[in-house]
């Protein structure tokens, strides 16, 4: 009988198994935590200390997707960017010498063969490694939630412990009194928050805007008022009234907000209304800004705040997994790639000093014999070329760009210009022959003869959360999108999907795709038993790449009037670019 329950050999769970799996594993888990510190209340500061450093030890088999021995350059980086301290790196080493050592470790093989067995999957080695991957986040969340719960336990016993005279006897007041004299606002501690869960690495930049967002909401839509004294219901309200908001909004002015409320109360007072699914905001949507509150409120508890005893998984709207992957964001059709590069800023255009002013972004789209050589004309190219995410490419600096053997490459790495997204990102993007013919390495040369710190300084953040890569979406893309009449589908994002697509229909092995996108291998055999490919193999792969550029001329750098690079079309090198 037993047999007839196991699925067919080589089946592999899909995501919302996996999740589930993962689920099962951390609610036992965190049973067994809380019991042990229910069990032994006196070694409070023990359990605390275990909770933390295993928090930093499956945060770092997150970020890492597995296992790693923890080597000085990492522990330098941790100590000196991150301000971890000696005990600190020290709890993490214990824990990784004894896994690596001893075999100690919480996540046993038997208990995700149990899990595996428990919906019909006959363990094996490449199956138990996608379910550990999986379980790695929810046992960090288990140690910070028995973290939670062991605060919750103690805090009344080191109330009892105080001196009696620093003791005052509770008062009940009325709710506005209590409003009037609680703890803080959440827009009171969420720009520190913003700031602490950055530099840990648990949130990105982006994780952060999303936070900032979800916060100003919040208070906007519950109403402002001490963090503790927020509700259930408060947050449930919150993801009710999330629903009516229209796909784009605008939080900067007194007017807007008040529109955004008008809005919502239409909405509530209207059954027709609220039944036009096309007009809600997505359940993606809403379920990042309950995230992002959930991530606050973990701060806050951890950092010594009052915080309100809410479950936010509750809160949480289910998701159908009906689509695949792929298909929540579509790769950009070629027809859009050939409009693209027709655009007369990569075939010649009128002269200017650069930027997005009218007058710029007429000269840049009317056609003549310049060619500026800024971000409107490489990375789009670069995109197309080398597959590299946004950000990647945005924040390049000239020593960035390398050559080894005579074959010239993108390093891609962590800089002081900006993160990349995970170690596996970590890697060498060869030169498609068309960048080094329509002349990048001598735009790269200038750029570093002239000093520049990053290739294109017209993408340099104006705040703190912004990316090189966000300032390129709002003030290149956006333009270049419009002027080309380019489909909802061709994104910025879309030009990788175009990459790995394009090469996937030139039959270039996965593995081969997955090192020049930086990706980790689909399974433990790609991704802990195979080498990165040598660069000149990745270069012969890239170079499968088809041309789209064929007919773009090459150009000559001359010195610019500003800080923006001027060419000029092969075809015409007698004077200087008009």
């Amino acid at each position: 009988m037993l047999n007839e329950k196991i699925r067919t050999v080589g089946a592999v769970p899909a995501e919302d198994e996996l999740q589930a799996m993962a689920r099962s594993l951390y609610e036992e888990l965190l049973a067994d935590l809380c019991s042990q510190q229910r069990a032994a209340p006196c070694d409070a500061e023990m359990h605390s200390a275990a909770n933390l450093a295993f928090v930093d030890y499956y945060q770092r088999l997150t970020n890492l997707g597995g296992h790693m021995s923890l080597l000085p350059a990492e522990e330098l980086r941790l100590a000196t960017e991150l301000g971890w301290d000696e005990q600190r790196l020290a709890d993490l080493r214990a824990i990784i010498r004894l896994r690596e050592e001893k075999g100690i470790t919480q996540l046993q093989p038997q208990a995700l063969d149990r899990e595996l067995r428990l919906r019909g999957y006959e363990p094996t080695d490449r199956l138990r490694w996608m379910l550990e991957l999986a379980v790695y986040p929810h046992y960090r969340d288990a140690h910070i939630e028995a973290e939670v719960a062991l605060q919750e336990a103690i805090a009344p016993i080191e109330d009892a412990q105080q001196p009696a005279e620093s003791c005052a006897p509770p008062v009940r007041l009325d709710t506005a009194a209590t409003e009037a004299t609680s703890g803080p606002l959440l827009s009171d501690f969420v720009e520190q928050a913003i700031t602490d869960l950055v530099v840990e690495e648990i949130w990105d930049i982006k994780s952060a805007r999303q936070a900032r967002s979800s916060a100003a909401l919040f208070e906007l839509l519950v109403g402002q008022k001490p963090f503790e004294t927020y509700t259930q219901a408060d947050f449930a309200r919150f993801k009710r009234k999330l629903a009516y908001l229209p796909g784009r909004y605008d939080m900067g002015s007194a007017k807007s907000r008040t529109a955004l409320l008008q809005r919502i109360a239409t909405f509530e007072a209207d059954d027709s209304l609220q039944k036009d699914k096309a007009q809600h905001l997505s359940a993606r949507t809403r379920n990042r800004h309950i995230s992002s509150l959930k991530g606050l409120h973990r701060w806050a508890r951890k950092t010594g705040v009052v915080v309100p005893s809410i479950k936010f998984d509750d809160l949480f709207i289910p998701v159908s997994k009906a689509k695949r992957a792929r298909s929540l964001r579509p790769t950009t059709p070629a027809d859009d790639v050939g409009k693209l590069f027709a655009l007369t800023v990569f075939t010649g255009c009128q002269p200017h000093a650069g930027g997005t002013g009218q007058k710029v972004l007429s000269a840049r789209f009317t056609p003549g014999r310049a060619i500026v050589h800024d971000a409107f004309y490489w990375c789009p190219l670069l995109l197309h070329y080398t597959g590299a995410r946004r950000e990647e490419l945005c924040k390049l600096r000239p020593q960035d760009i390398k050559i080894e053997n005579g074959i010239a490459f993108i390093w891609i790495d962590f800089t002081e210009t900006g993160r990349i997204k995970n170690d596996h990102s970590v890697r060498p993007v060869p030169l498609h022959g068309e960048l080094i013919r329509l002349g990048f390495l001598d735009f790269v040369h200038e750029c570093g003869e002239r000093g520049y710190d990053v290739l294109f300084p017209e993408l340099r953040p104006t705040n703190a959360v912004q990316g090189f890569g966000d300032v390129y979406f709002k003030n290149v893309w956006a333009h270049l999108k419009a002027r080309a009449r380019l489909t909802g589908d061709a994104t910025v994002h879309g030009m990788r999907h175009r990459f790995s697509t394009d090469l996937k229909t030139q039959k270039v092995f996965s593995e081969f795709r997955q090192d020049v996108m930086g990706h980790a291998g689909a399974n433990i055999n790609e991704e802990r038993y195979s080498d990165a490919g040598p660069l000149a193999e990745l270069l012969a792969v890239v170079e499968q790449l088809p041309s789209v550029t064929a007919h773009l001329v090459s150009a000559r750098i001359q010195l610019p009037p500003r800080a923006v690079r001027i060419a000029q079309p092969a075809k015409s090198r007698k004077g200087r670019a008009e």
